[in-house]
């Protein structure tokens, strides 16, 4: 008895290599929205630790130097634009997020198709092989009943 070959196994190879590259871009892309937003959180932490030295300062001081609080606004709008940069470089991460995603769903269906059909293709097979042997065992017995009888 042969055994149950698949004619497409090397695509689904590939189908499962394409399965698990997706799978691993789409962990880097989550990687990267997290380290994304850490910086988004860092730079708020800054601007609130900022905001709450000056206002520390103008409860204690008298004298309050205007030079350092334009020094202090620039920092901040620093801060803020560099806080708005990485927001639109995570909106961006998590549009490729998304495409990855339906990517990975469409590539992931794909799979299980061609595993199905395997598993079609060899069920189907298993029961064709056990039909000729079954034929054979038939072909033997009547064989070896007819040379009985002579």
């Amino acid at each position: 008895m042969t055994s149950f070959h698949f004619r497409f196994e090397s695509l689904l190879v590939l189908q499962r290599q394409q399965r698990n590259e997706l799978i691993r871009e789409l962990t880097e892309t989550h990687t990267a929205i997290n380290d994304t937003q850490e910086k988004i959180d860092h730079l708020q932490q800054q601007r609130d630790e900022l905001r709450s030295a000056a206002a520390g300062r103008f409860a204690t001081d008298v004298h309050i130097s205007v030079d350092r609080l334009r020094h202090e606004a620039r920092y901040d709008r620093q801060l803020a634009d560099d806080q708005d940069t990485l927001g639109s470089t995570r909106k961006q991460l998590e549009a490729e997020l998304e495409q990855r995603r339906e990517r990975l769903i469409e590539a992931e269906a794909e799979v299980k198709r061609l595993e199905r059909l395997r598993e079609k293709q060899s069920v189907a097979y298993n029961q064709l092989q056990l039909q000729r042997e079954q034929a054979t065992a038939d072909e033997r017995t009547i064989a070896r009943m007819i040379h009985s009888r002579r």
